[in-house]
């Protein structure tokens, strides 16, 4: 009875692998990164008090609010008892009036302005007092660390077929990374017909999916800031954690791909995808509150020796950032050069850099590069495998 069990099991387990399949792959990396960060001014340590919103209403400033941080107030405190150099404009033009005027009405009139201007430069002075408390000025000294890194990755992909030929399947990845313990991303799954496919769970959304927006080029550890745009609210997929469990829909309309995305909290998204001769366009939306919603364009184009992108992006803010791409095979390997200005904290900064990869064979490839984001410097070497 024993024998005839596991003879059964056996024929079960051989009968599903026709109908579905399970894969395994895997990648790893190793190396040294170098970073070199500038001195910068300290993080504001404290926002405006109750106390310092009653002083400044009393000196005119009504837009401040209590929690607002200093950027925030120095905003709000321009706008309501004007910019130092407007302030002391209107106290010249004061000044040239009074210079001129050959009747005493005209010199009560250009006396009445002298005043208002000094008024509005000290209230001015006495809110910039207040606020200051919170700038804070002391630098974060400038740092030189240099630091080994590896991470091991494996994939389990599952897929199958219906008679009826509805495609599905389900994706996870188990992440280790450092020194750190291993752990299991959420899953995500899908079902599809060949035209439309449905993705739910631990799943990247219609932007990251179908925008064309990625660089992700640098170096071994694949380095993200070659992308127009670092701030961002749109779903991604999360290799070692719960994930957005986003709902996305894709579908493949001859040679465009389009997708929309959203639910359980996520932002609304739509992209969609397509070539254009030797060019794939990827044009996409995101509706994210606080700056991190807007709309990105990404066009990669293979010009034989060469390959060739432009990424753009705007946030519903009118933050803008653009950076370009190029990579030519040179000497066995592949040389990719970036540069441009990106999006991140709610403005832009300049980024540039140069990578230089080549193939070991056997999955395998030794890269090296140098970075520069905003001014600080990361120098990296390392190898990447796939298995």
């Amino acid at each position: 009875m024993k024998k005839i069990l596991l003879t059964t099991t056996a024929l079960t387990l051989i009968a599903g692998a026709a109908a579905a399949e399970i894969s395994l792959s895997g990648s790893g990396r190793i190396g040294v990164v170098n970073t070199n960060t500038q001195a910068v001014a300290a993080v504001l340590a404290t926002t405006v008090t109750t106390a310092q919103d009653t002083a400044l209403l009393a000196l005119g400033s009504a837009t401040p609010a209590v929690s607002d941080t200093y950027a925030t107030a120095l905003a709000a405190v321009n706008t309501d008892l004007g910019t130092d150099a407007a302030n002391a404009t209107a106290l010249d033009n004061a000044n040239a009036l009074m210079d001129t005027a050959t009747t005493a009405g005209l010199q009560t009139a250009a006396q009445t302005a002298i005043d208002a201007a000094n008024t509005a430069i000290s209230d001015k002075a006495a809110a910039m007092a207040i606020i200051d408390a919170n700038k804070g000025s002391a630098l974060v000294a400038a740092t030189n660390t240099t630091a080994t890194t590896h991470r091991f990755r494996v994939n389990i992909n599952a897929s199958g077929e219906t008679d009826g030929g509805l495609t599905f399947g389900a994706y996870v990845r188990l992440n280790m990374n450092g020194g750190a313990v291993g752990a299991i991303g959420a899953p995500r799954l899908w079902i599809g017909n060949g035209t439309a496919t449905l993705t739910i769970g631990n799943a990247s959304g219609a932007v990251a999916q179908n925008g064309n927006i990625w660089g992700c080029s640098v170096g071994f550890t694949g380095n993200c800031n070659d992308m127009a745009s670092n701030q961002w609210s749109w779903a991604s997929h999360s290799s070692g954690g719960a994930g957005n469990n986003v709902i996305r829909v894709d579908f493949a309309l001859g040679s465009a791909n389009v997708s929309v995305s959203g639910g359980n909290g996520n932002d609304t998204e739509v992209a969609a995808s397509f070539a254009l001769g030797a060019a794939k366009v990827g044009v996409s939306y995101d509706n994210g509150t606080g700056g991190a919603g807007g709309t990105q364009l990404g066009v990669s184009f293979d010009a034989g020796s060469a390959n060739i992108g432009v990424h753009l992006a705007r946030t519903d803010l009118g933050v803008t950032g653009a950076t370009a791409t190029v990579s030519y095979g040179i000497g066995g390997g592949t040389l990719y050069v970036f540069g441009g200005n990106q999006i991140a904290g709610g403005a832009q900064r300049n980024v540039y850099g140069v990578s230089y990869s080549q193939s070991l064979g056997g999955g395998a490839t030794v890269a090296v590069s140098t970075r520069s984001v905003g001014g600080n410097v990361t120098t990296d070497a390392g190898v990447k495998f796939k298995f």
